[in-house]
């Protein structure tokens, strides 16, 4: 399978302007501020004419977090969560019962921030028999681009994506999975949007294709589009977002700073020169790991895997290894650092 490389993404892409140069009498605040957000729903009506449950659904229940403009935030959680209904009260498309969002100053649904944001949805519907550059080039128009650059406008958005040039021609129903999700990231970036909502954007996407997703995700940060992720790949959070919020029963259970990388207690594995002459003995393993405050949980021939409790103790553990003139040839994380909150759900 040949690999795509990774783009790199025009910073004319972006537009990181403030919204008050693009609404006249629009709030300074600049980034997004979700308040006590409450959301229900009615039982579906094949219960209710079961007479089965009379109880509405609780999708969010006071949930309250503030995206700093600039930042990639993660949104993870089980399913039925309540990730999909904030995704839907972030963009304006479903009314809380209380609470309220706020985006640059102004409710989602309002017509300047309608201007500055993008959305690729997890399920996409889109035209079978529109070409990949006649989809784009149609919402270039429909979001009043200027029509003198929008075939270079089209053509920079579909390679920034990494769309193989020889598809750009091709109808939309001939495309795989993988490839309709770059065609909607690349949809998602035509308005050059400032705020940026992504539902599981990687879903069908090849491995070639993920790198180039997320390769485009980081450019796009680092030249000052706040993004909002949600997703079950945790690997793929965790290599793009500054936080992440872990969402449970409508709830914000927790916030984690992924920029902070001394984290909470972690596994990994070294692995040692397969040299049975130089490979330490289990006990002084555990001797050297007791001293580091960590813990040899197994020795598997000339692998050795510890639960370490930070950033420090790592250090320690590896400086002591070596120190010893053990022949240390890698260290390998076990797990990713966001799998703890769902092994701490099904303990």
């Amino acid at each position: 399978m040949s690999q795509i490389p990774a783009p790199e993404v025009d910073a004319s892409l972006i537009d990181s302007s403030p919204l008050g140069t693009r609404s006249p009498g629009a709030s300074r605040f600049s980034g997004i501020k979700v308040d006590s957000l409450s959301k229900t729903f009615n039982p579906p009506l094949l219960y209710r004419k079961a007479g089965q449950s009379k109880s509405k659904v609780v999708a969010l229940k006071d949930f309250s977090l503030d995206i700093v403009a600039g930042e990639a935030m993660g949104v993870i959680g089980p399913n039925g969560a309540g990730k999909t209904t904030l995704m839907g009260c972030l963009l304006g498309f479903l009314h809380p019962d209380s609470g309220s969002v706020l985006i640059d100053g102004l409710p989602p649904n309002s017509l300047p921030i309608k201007e500055i944001i993008g959305y690729l949805p997890e399920r996409l519907n889109f035209d079978s028999w529109m070409t990949a550059k006649r989809f784009v080039t149609h919402h270039h128009e429909l979001s009043y681009q200027p029509e003198e650059s929008r075939e270079k406008d089209v053509e920079d958005l579909l390679n920034a994506v990494g769309l193989d040039q020889k598809k750009w021609d091709l109808p939309l129903g001939n495309f795989s999975r993988g490839m309709l999700q770059r065609v909607g990231l690349a949809q998602a970036l035509v308005g050059k949007p400032k705020y940026l909502f992504l539902d599981e954007p990687a879903s069908g996407v090849d491995p070639g294709g993920v790198l180039a997703v997320r390769q485009v995700l980081r450019d796009l940060k680092a030249k000052g589009m706040t993004i909002v992720l949600n997703s079950h790949q945790l690997d793929q959070i965790e290599k793009i977002c500054d936080r992440v919020a872990f969402v449970k029963g409508g709830r914000l259970e927790a916030l984690e700073d992924l920029v902070d990388t001394d984290t909470n207690r972690r596994e990994i594995a070294i692995k040692f020169k397969s040299n049975p002459e130089l490979m330490p003995s289990k006990e002084a393993l555990q001797d050297i790991a007791l001293s580091c405050q960590s813990e040899l949980s197994e020795l598997n021939y000339f692998v050795a895997h510890f639960t370490v409790s930070n950033n420090d103790s790592l250090s320690q553990l590896i400086k002591m290894l070596v120190n010893k003139d053990y022949p240390v040839l890698e260290v390998i994380p076990q797990s990713n650092r966001l799998e703890r909150y769902f092994k701490e759900e099904n303990a």
